[in-house]
C-alpha cells in the first residue's frame, strides 16, 4: 500500500518569532485525523539506550549529523535531514536524504511512508543558538502519527511509535527525544497546544522554565536548560538522550532531586 507523503512547516509564533516560539503546520496527500492512542517504547530510558545508540552510530546517521551541525554552525541557519528506512525489517538501512537549509529559527521536515520514498522515523536538525529540543520538535512526531500514519495498519503505527525520534544538534552536544507515552503527549497537545493563545502560553512557559534553570544553574548551558523545561512540561511522557559534540554515544537524562539535569545511571 502506498502511504501518504506529508510536508511540514514550522511557522514562527507572532508573540515569539524564535525557534521555541514556532508551531507545526503539516499537510498530507491522504486524509487527516486519527488518534495518538496506543503504546509506545519502554518507558525505561536504559531499555531504550541500546536502540538509540545503535541507530546513532550507523555511519549514515553519524555522517548526516556531522554535516547538519557543520552547516548549521557555519551559516547560522538551521539545517536538517529526514531519517527514512528503506524497509521496516532493517533499522540501520537508511534511504539517502539530502541535508537542506532552513532559516535562523526553523527547518522544514517531511514525511513519507511507503517503499518508494522510504519509511520516515524522524529527523535531525541543528539549532544555531544552541537551544535544546523544543515543544514543536516533539509535537511534530505526533502530527505525523495523526496525519501521515492515518489509515495505516496498527502494526505499522506501532512500529512508528516504537522507533520515531527527533535529534537536535548544537555546538554543545546533541539531543535525541523519544515519546514513551503517546496518549499523554496527545492529551497535552489537545488541552494546551491547540489554539494560538495556548501555543503562546505553552511556549512562554517553556522559555520561562529554561531561563529560570539557567539562572539557578549558571554553569549549565541553554541546551540542558531547554531539556529541563521540556521534561518538566511533558513529565513521564518522553525520554531525552544527550551526547557530546562529535560523539554518537548517547546517555539518558533525568531531573534529579535537586531539580537539575543529570545523567540517569544505567546498569
Amino acid at each position: 500500500m502506498i502511504g501518504p507523503i506529508c510536508t511540514v512547516e514550522w511557522v514562527p509564533d507572532p508573540v515569539d518569532p524564535g525557534d521555541e516560539g514556532g508551531e507545526c503546520v503539516y499537510m498530507c496527500d491522504g486524509p487527516g485525523g486519527g488518534s495518538g492512542n496506543g503504546s509506545g517504547p519502554s518507558q525505561d530510558p536504559c531499555d531504550q539506550k541500546p536502540k538509540v545508540n545503535n541507530k546513532a552510530s550507523t555511519s549514515y546517521i553519524s555522517n548526516q549529523n556531522n554535516t547538519i551541525l557543520a552547516n548549521t554552525i557555519s551559516t547560522g541557519q538551521e539545517h536538517g535531514a529526514n531519517q527514512r528506512l528503506n524497509s521496516m525489517s532493517n533499522l540501520t538501512d537508511f534511504k539517502s536524504q539530502p541535508v537542506t537549509s532552513g532559516t535562523t529559527s526553523a527547518w522544514t521536515p517531511g514525511f513519507t511512508w511507503n517503499q518508494t520514498d522510504g519509511f520516515t522515523i524522524g529527523f535531525s536538525h541543528g539549532h544555531p543558538g544552541g537551544t535544546g529540543p523544543s515543544p514543536a520538535d516533539v509535537f511534530i512526531l505526533v502530527a505525523y502519527l495523526n496525519s501521515g500514519m492515518n489509515g495505516q495498519q496498527e502494526a505499522q503505527r506501532n512500529f512508528y511509535k516504537e522507533n520515531a525520534s527527533v535529534t537536535t544538534m548544537t555546538q554543545n552536544g546533541s539531543y535525541i527525544v523519544r515519546i514513551t507515552d503517546w496518549p499523554a503527549v496527545q492529551s497535552i497537545i489537545s488541552s494546551s497546544f491547540s489554539t494560538a493563545p495556548q501555543k503562546a502560553m505553552f511556549n512562554a512557559s517553556y522559555q520561562t522554565k529554561a531561563i529560570t534553570y539557567l539562572t539557578n544553574n549558571p554553569s549549565s548551558n541553554v541546551g540542558d536548560a531547554g531539556t529541563f523545561a521540556l521534561l518538566n512540561l511533558l513529565p513521564n511522557a518522553i525520554t531525552v538522550f544527550r551526547a557530546p559534540v562529535n560523539s554518537s554515544s548517547y546517555v539518558p537524562l533525568m531531573i534529579n532531586t535537586s531539580n537539575e539535569i543529570t545523567v540517569k545511571p544505567c546498569p
